[in-house]
């Protein structure tokens, strides 16, 4: 699996404690622009058939859909990076022609929500 750099003083508590990335890191790192846009489904539900990263199961609760902007170079390595593990979800919107970041979870911080993306201190191991 590849890991993501980020340097140790750029860390949340949670992630020095646990060697992987938080859900906000992630965001933060691939996605611009977030627009919040929880009424999305109602009015296109393309969304639902246009996965680009992560998976919609049955059992996906979803609390909240962004309208966001992600260039194609990031998104291909947010895919790569977390190949399709459902630490973040990307569709795309054909009504709006734009991407829709969407959140399967509720209630805590982005900074403490776990993904399973390793982090690293060295900038070699992102590169080779």
């Amino acid at each position: 699996m590849k890991k993501l750099y980020l340097d140790e003083t750029k860390r949340n508590e949670e992630e020095k404690r646990t060697g992987k990335a938080s859900y906000k890191t992630l965001i933060d790192r691939f996605i611009n622009d977030l627009v919040l846009c929880n009424n999305l489904p109602s009015v296109d539900d393309s969304i639902f058939y246009n996965i680009q990263v992560g998976e919609l199961t049955e059992e996906t609760e979803i609390f909240q859909y962004y309208l966001c902007n992600i260039n194609q170079w990031d998104l291909e390595s947010l895919k790569e990076l977390t190949n399709d593990n459902n630490d973040v979800i990307i569709s795309y919107s054909d009504l709006l022609e734009c991407d829709v970041l969407i959140v399967d979870h509720w209630g805590t911080g982005w900074d403490y929500v776990p993904t399973s993306i390793e982090l690293t201190n060295n900038i070699d191991e992102v590169l080779n």
